[in-house]
């Protein structure tokens, strides 16, 4: 007679299998539970630093970087920066966060889902500059061709001179479907900047292209032009965050508006 073959379960044979079996299971539980409790338990924290540099209007670096206040979205936790423009925040939990730099008369930037790990972290170097008190006015608005494209010249002067020492100056025109047209992002479709990298002239003149505005406004569209004068140099003058319009944060003060025809 042939017996088909079978595994049976084995059994403890006797005392000191039993003890032996007794001794294994607290080891097997000092093993696994304390990986068990680290999965279950909230996550660990870090320790994030970094370092702000502080500029003026016209892209001249400060000699203080201090009173930059660094905070984390969602936590009550924050940082201020010294003299030296470091900064670190203790007890971050693991994981993305937003990061938001913000100093009383200077552009406000914020760094979005910066990742934390377990151990320490070092966040990019920001640069932020002072607003600027001049105004930026239009005196005309016209359409001009350079090369092969048309373009619609927004031209004007700045209402002071920039100061002996800048280095680079810059102006930044809107166009938006109303007169209300500013900085913010719901009130214009369309922007262009006039950059001089001498940081001397009291003049401005910027180019929009006239096919662009054609298929924002439609031809025959009458939108609006303003401009601001901008730090040229820094984080915060014209941040973007992703899928949203390009936010200038810390442009001079609102001059005039113009309104143009597009052919």
């Amino acid at each position: 007679m042939t017996v088909s073959p079978h595994r049976s379960r084995p059994r403890l044979g006797s005392t000191r299998e039993l003890l032996f079996a007794t001794r294994c299971i607290p080891f097997v539980c000092v093993a696994v539970l304390p990986q068990a409790c680290k999965d279950s338990v909230s996550p660990g924290t870090s320790t994030i630093a970094g370092t702000v540099s502080l500029d003026d209007a016209w892209a001249n670096r400060l000699d203080d970087f201090s009173g930059v206040n660094v905070s984390i979205s969602g936590l009550s936790t924050g940082a201020v920066t010294d003299a030296t423009g470091a900064w670190h925040i203790d007890g971050v939990p693991t994981g993305k966060h937003d990061i938001t730099f913000k100093k009383a008369t200077f552009g406000t930037f914020r760094l979005l889902g910066q990742s934390v790990g377990d151990s320490s972290a070092t966040i990019r170097d920001v640069i932020l500059a002072s607003t600027p008190w001049q105004q930026a006015i239009i005196d005309s608005v016209y359409a001009a061709k350079r090369g092969t494209l048309d373009y619609y010249i927004v031209d004007g002067h700045l209402s002071a001179p920039p100061p002996a020492d800048a280095r680079v100056g810059e102006v930044i025109a809107f166009v938006g479907g109303f007169a209300t047209v500013t900085t913010d992002t719901t009130t214009y479709q369309y922007w262009g900047l006039s950059l001089d990298i001498t940081g001397k002239s009291s003049k401005f003149s910027v180019a929009l292209r006239a096919d662009a505005l054609r298929t924002t406004f439609g031809a025959g569209g009458k939108p609006y032009v303003t401009a601001y004068v901008t730090p040229p140099i820094c984080d915060g003058c014209g941040a973007r965050n992703p899928g949203d319009a390009s936010i200038f944060s810390n442009t001079g003060p609102r001059a005039n508006v113009v309104q143009l025809t597009i052919n």
